[in-house]
């Protein structure tokens, strides 16, 4: 516990409560001491809880508190930030004052047991409530994703504070001036190739969007390269396989078209030819199938037009003999008409010499007449 109360009279002194008073704040704090202690054990990003209690108690999942530490507390750079800006919960790198305070024995709790810390403000300002972030399970998930042979990823707070997943070393990022320049940036992500200790590596960033924080990844050039190369051979290898493959479709699709055109064609020139008794057979269901019964359209149509074309000539023939009676009959009668023109010719020119004949004899007979008249 955070105070070594062994006994009802203990905690009744120490708050000057009556005795069932005491037992009832004793089980509230046992109670408290549970919860937290759950919700570590439950989150694997939390490594510890630590709750400063204005009445002077305070509780944490780790160590032993400095009784009265509130006031003490208050006095640390957190302390007076919380004091001086009117705000409820706070993100931070550390609390290095805050960790002399919890001892167990000789034993300090130290920056190295967590990677940063939010402190909340209880509302009624009672107090407050640390949660540090742990940095083993930071590292651990550092560690599920390979970045190749050379990588170095860290969480990076923006006070400089460094949960890197390479043992023994403390910095890496903070002094370099691509981490500053991404730091000042206005992206929230990005990458970009820099010169680490001689070498180059392709520096890659994401910021946080809560917490002044981010992640730092750097990726030998070499590294990436060697993985491009890995790459490019697969690409080969894929890429000569799909040929492959297009070829041995390209050849099954180009056997098929070439088979059904010749088909067409040959049913064509048997159509040029004027045989209309094949038409064409095919399997497929593509633009060639409608191609081929198009041309069987054709053919059919052809068909029965030469059909009805032979059903006209028919006809046409059966009228042409029957013409050619008539006309026969026609020319029969008209040579008849002719001999009777013939005859009506020779009668009427017969009867002009008679009538003329009539006339001169009429003359004659006029002049005896008025010569008799004369007498």
């Amino acid at each position: 516990s955070a105070l070594e109360l062994t006994s009802d009279i203990n905690i009744r002194d120490y708050f000057e409560l009556e005795y069932d008073e005491a037992i009832e704040l004793k089980k509230t704090f046992a109670d408290i001491q549970d919860r937290i202690s759950i919700l570590t054990s439950a989150n694997r990003f939390i490594a510890n809880i630590h709750i400063i209690a204005k009445n002077g108690v305070g509780i944490s999942t780790v160590y032993n508190f400095k009784d009265n530490l509130y006031e003490e507390f208050q006095e640390t750079e957190i302390g007076l930030i919380f004091q001086e800006i009117p705000i409820e919960s706070l993100w931070v790198s550390d609390h290095a004052q805050l960790d002399m305070f919890m001892l167990e024995g000789i034993n300090l709790y130290n920056t190295a047991n967590y990677a940063s810390s939010f402190i909340r403000k209880m509302n009624n300002g009672a107090g407050y409530i640390i949660i540090d972030v742990s940095a083993n399970q930071i590292k651990e998930n550092f560690k599920e994703y390979d970045m190749g042979e050379g990588s170095i990823i860290g969480f990076v707070t923006n006070e400089g504070r460094e949960t890197l997943i390479v043992d023994d070393v403390k910095k890496i990022f903070t002094n370099e001036s691509f981490y500053l320049e991404s730091l000042e940036s206005d992206e929230q992500k990005g990458f970009t190739y820099v010169e680490y200790e001689g070498d180059d590596y392709l520096y890659i960033y994401s910021k946080f969007d809560n917490i002044d924080a981010m992640l730092c990844t750097l990726i030998p050039k070499s590294t990436i390269l060697s993985e491009v190369s890995g790459i490019r051979v697969l690409s080969i290898v894929f890429v000569s396989i799909s040929v492959v493959i297009a070829l041995g479709i390209a050849f099954a699709i180009t056997k098929g078209m070439i088979s059904t055109i010749n088909s067409i064609n040959k049913s064509v020139e048997l159509v040029a030819k004027g045989d209309l008794r094949n038409p064409i057979t095919t399997n497929r269901k593509d633009e060639f199938a409608t191609l081929s019964n198009g041309v069987n359209d054709m053919i059919y149509n052809m068909r029965d037009l030469i059909g009805n074309v032979q059903g006209v000539s028919n006809t046409v023939t059966d009228s042409a003999l029957n013409l050619t009676d008539t006309a026969s009959n026609l020319l029969f009668a008209t040579k008849g008409i002719s001999t009777s023109i013939d005859e009506s010719g020779k009668g009427i020119l017969q009867q002009a010499e008679d009538a003329e004949n009539g006339l001169i004899q009429m003359t004659n007979l006029s002049e005896n007449i008025n010569q008799l008249y004369l007498n």
